[in-house]
């Protein structure tokens, strides 16, 4: 059984995983997009029962997304660190993936709600790449 780990930005709020990541998702959807403010969303998803906090619990916030699911991230820095959904994911966490600080090998990403997405996307590892900001 691995082990995984993250944190947030600042480090206030830590957590641990008692188990392996079951999926890795880039989730499309429209709720995701404006929740994050990004064009897709990448979580691993866990075991919800296998999710423990092991610091900072007091900075841990949440914020009710819809009836039945929850953000959860820290007061400090305000990073986004998991999400739940009772209704639909009753068992499950999804971690941001770019909290994850240790998680060994990951499951190949799968694109969920891809019918949502911005068709652009398609190509992203096709554009040209810079190693910085260009200058102008």
């Amino acid at each position: 059984m691995s082990v995984v780990k993250g944190r947030c930005h600042c480090c206030a709020v830590a957590y641990a995983v008692d188990g392996g990541v079951k999926y890795v998702v880039n989730c499309h959807c429209n709720l995701c997009r404006t929740m994050n403010s990004a064009v897709f969303s990448s979580y691993a998803i866990v075991d919800r029962n296998e999710l423990s906090i092991t610091q900072g619990g007091e900075s841990l916030r949440q914020y009710v997304v819809t009836d039945t699911g929850i953000k959860y991230y820290c007061a400090e820095c305000g990073t986004p660190l998991f999400n739940t959904n009772i209704e639909k994911y009753d068992d499950h966490a999804m971690l941001y993936l770019g909290t994850l600080r240790e998680a060994g090998e990951l499951p190949e990403p799968v694109n969920i709600f891809h019918e949502d997405r911005f068709e652009w996307t398609d190509s992203v590892a096709g554009l040209t790449g810079f190693p910085r900001l260009p200058q102008r």
